[in-house]
């Protein structure tokens, strides 16, 4: 009798690689699920200029001294809103705090029904939000017409929807690669922060400056709903079970795994055993050096080139895109490295791709600091360089946590949610304290804090990591048989 690959016609599956496949959708999936969410930010400066609405004309020459920017007789593309730093600051912070609300439960519900039900469920709910206008981010003027705090609970709603991304990443990564692959995997899953920001960011941002921002809304939508739609046919939770899968790529997946460790959404986690692990504990530590500087690139980093270092708006949605592109290629390119590099050992890889991009982001963060700022191409290098390097820690933490915890990383890739989340919400309120004038004075306190943070976190890593799998993670059997074999 035939098997699968013999009888089948697609190159893929006769070549054993259905498992790039299937990293690649889930990787644009996750990818415009985060871009849903941040496209608020990339409409954020159309939503909020008053010089494009209808009613500015009036306001210049006096006869209408104080007009309703937000009135509900204006279309809602026309429609502005003046808002507090603080107010900004918390419509930034909203939809990290409900993601560190719903991880957890995020969680359960993986396990319960797994990866594809699971994500499909929330993309659809999403989906049938955004082709209405991204419910809890179009809706926002509404929300804002009656309350302020109206719209933060919106936000709040608009973090479940990418509360399990990291979670599905980890998962992913169990389930889906081999031992040996387990670094492109995580470069690529882990990569959807910067895919979202290099996608969405100047997309949505034109489409809300030339056309309208409601329109950036319902186009996120439409597109996350075609990305769904392809998720739902063509991913499933095991490879085994996959019409697409041959046997003897599944063999390839599976081989060196426990049985446990190749169903590690419905796994159940010793939390006590987690919880007691310094490696884990180091790795999370990471999480707040890395997100501390993840969310420079994607809200602080325009603000930064446009006030400090004075480029025009257009020029700094240029430039903008820049490290991020330069950052999702190292970030590829370390994954695979850590996979193939063989003159180190594995332990030493971790540690060097994590110091790489750690140590070396915060030296060029201080070095910023010595140079006053002038719009040429060396401040602009000082303060893109650490965004861009950043990229190679795909190498080192995360992979980290995939090793050590295997068929429990849903469980240990859901509390990186939490922490970056939690970093990044803290970070929506220190930033704009630190820095409310927008001087070079003020970034350079930033800079040294970010420099710091860095080298603090990643010092701890360092210390702590390992690339062997916890004993925690192997199969009961064999725990309790090499216990009896000592007795």
């Amino acid at each position: 009798m035939k098997n699968e690959i013999e009888v089948t016609s697609d190159v893929h599956v006769k070549k054993g690689r259905y498992r790039f496949v299937v990293l690649a959708i889930v990787g644009f999936h996750i990818s415009f699920v985060l871009g849903s969410v941040i496209t608020f930010n990339a409409t954020f400066v159309a939503m909020q200029d008053l010089t494009t609405s209808p009613l500015y004309p009036a306001y210049v020459n006096g006869s209408m001294p104080d007009p309703d920017w937000e009135s509900p007789d204006l279309a809602m593309a026309d429609r502005r809103f003046v808002w507090t730093p603080i107010m900004k600051a918390l419509s930034y912070a909203g939809s990290f705090g409900g993601n560190v609300v719903c991880v957890q439960l995020m969680v359960q519900v993986i396990r319960r029904f797994g990866i594809h039900k699971s994500m499909t469920f929330i993309a659809i709910i999403f989906d049938i939000v955004g082709f209405l206008g991204a419910f809890t981010v179009a809706f926002s003027p509404f929300a804002l017409s009656l309350s302020f705090a109206l719209f933060i609970f919106c936000r709040c709603v608009n973090g479940l929807t990418f509360s399990m991304l990291f979670t599905v990443a980890g998962i992913v990564t169990n389930d889906w690669a081999p031992l040996s692959e387990r670094g492109i995997f995580i470069a690529v899953l882990t990569g959807h922060v910067e895919v979202a920001a290099l996608f969405t960011m100047p997309l949505c941002g034109a489409i809300a400056s030339k056309i309208g921002w409601p329109y950036a809304f319902f186009f996120s939508g439409i597109v996350l709903a075609i990305i769904t739609s392809i998720f739902v046919f063509l991913y499933r939770d095991d490879p085994a079970s996959h019409p697409f899968v041959g046997e003897w790529e599944v063999e390839k997946i599976n081989r060196g795994k426990s049985k446990q460790q190749t169903h590690a959404s419905s796994a159940r986690p010793p939390y006590r055993a987690i919880f007691s692990s310094p490696v884990i504990w180091a790795s999370w530590v990471a999480v707040i050096g890395n997100f501390f500087v993840s969310q420079f690139t994607i809200s602080w980093c325009p603000i930064y080139l446009h006030k400090v270092l004075e480029y025009t708006p257009a020029m700094t949605g240029v430039i903008s895109v820049i490290p991020l592109v330069c950052q999702l290629f190292i970030k590829f390119t370390s994954g695979i490295m850590s996979d193939k590099l063989s003159c180190v050992d594995d332990v030493t890889k971790l540690r060097l791709f994590n110091s790489i991009a750690m140590v070396g982001g915060g030296v060029f963060f201080a070095v910023a600091t010595i140079f006053p700022p002038i719009p040429n191409w060396f401040d602009t290098f000082l303060a893109l360089a650490p965004v861009a390097i950043i990229g190679f820690h795909a190498g080192g933490y995360p992979k980290c946590l995939v090793i050590v915890s295997r068929q429990y990383s849903a469980f240990v890739m859901s509390v990186v949610q939490m922490v970056s989340c939690s970093t990044m919400f803290v970070g929506s309120f220190v930033i704009p304290l630190l820095a409310p004038d927008n001087t070079f004075d003020q970034w350079k306190k930033i800079f040294i804090i970010y420099t710091s943070v860095l080298v603090i976190t990643n010092t701890i890593f360092v210390i702590f990591a390992k690339a062997t799998p916890a004993s925690w993670t192997e199969d009961r059997s064999k725990r309790t048989n090499r216990v009896a074999s000592i007795d």
